[in-house]
């Protein structure tokens, strides 16, 4: 009888072991999953003018293997008399690439504007979203 509990207690040892094991294995593997899934990618807004009409633009460049789609979200503001930034107009558009160029004309009066755009940059079902904005410009 003593060596059956004996057997038993060693079985029961062995188990335990075993599942520590491969519990702290997957928690390992999960987390070096999801540091190499970091999204790269640069992102460069613009505000240019010609003829009383504004270009605003924001270029995302991702890294080929790591981005799968990127949507913008851009916005034209204006600059009131308080110095607080109000918005004109917004555009949103979406590539399912690794590149967007997203443009938008506007008609613009005199006054201080800036371009505003939230980038997000997927790889599959995971997503980074960052808010970039262009220099100020003065008409």
């Amino acid at each position: 009888m003593k060596q059956k509990r004996k057997v038993g207690r060693i079985w029961i040892g062995i188990c335990l072991v075993l599942c520590i094991f491969i519990n702290s294995t997957l928690i390992g593997y999960a987390t070096r999953g999801a540091s190499t899934m970091s999204i790269d990618a640069t992102k460069t807004v613009t505000l240019g003018r010609s003829s009383g009409m504004a270009t605003a633009s924001c270029k995302v460049t991702g890294n080929m293997s790591r981005v799968t789609k990127i949507t913008v979200v851009m916005s034209l503001q204006k600059q009131n008399n308080s110095g607080t930034w109000t918005t004109v107009k917004s555009w949103s558009g979406t590539a399912n690439n690794y590149y967007y160029n997203f443009a938008k004309n506007i008609s613009v009066s005199r006054g201080a504007y800036r371009v505003k755009a939230n980038v997000t940059c997927y790889r599959r079902s995971v997503s980074k979203t960052s808010t970039h904005y262009s220099g100020t410009k003065s008409y």
